[in-house]
């Protein structure tokens, strides 16, 4: 199993619209690739300001298991075109995002 953990800084005033397009979009198409048990939080930070835009920032972090490596490779292959797409598109400079991808050692549905 991996967890997918993508990290984004977005301006606080694109949030709540940001966040309708983590479930609304994003999520969905991750499920669709094989992903399963989305956890989204919001990292405990002092807001920075954005240096393009200038607003203050957040940090959210969403997290996601993937069966297996030929799950992942097909959300980065057949998602993440569209997300990156969807994510310039509507917000530019405002979200950015990137993703660390990490092997389960040990959890309670591989025990």
């Amino acid at each position: 199993m991996i967890l997918i953990n993508t990290t984004f800084s977005i301006d606080t005033n694109i949030r709540d619209e940001f966040v309708r397009f983590l479930f609304d979009t994003y999520i969905p198409l991750a499920e669709a690739c094989g992903a399963y048990n989305p956890l989204l939080t919001a990292i405990k930070m002092k807001p920075e300001p954005n240096i393009i835009t200038g607003q203050p920032t957040v940090c959210l972090a969403l997290q996601m298991r993937m069966p297996d490596s030929q799950a992942l490779t097909g959300f980065r292959r057949e998602a993440l075109p569209r997300i990156h797409r969807a994510i310039g598109q509507s917000w530019g400079p405002a979200a950015g995002m990137f993703e660390t991808e990490m092997d389960v050692i040990k959890s309670p549905e591989n025990d």
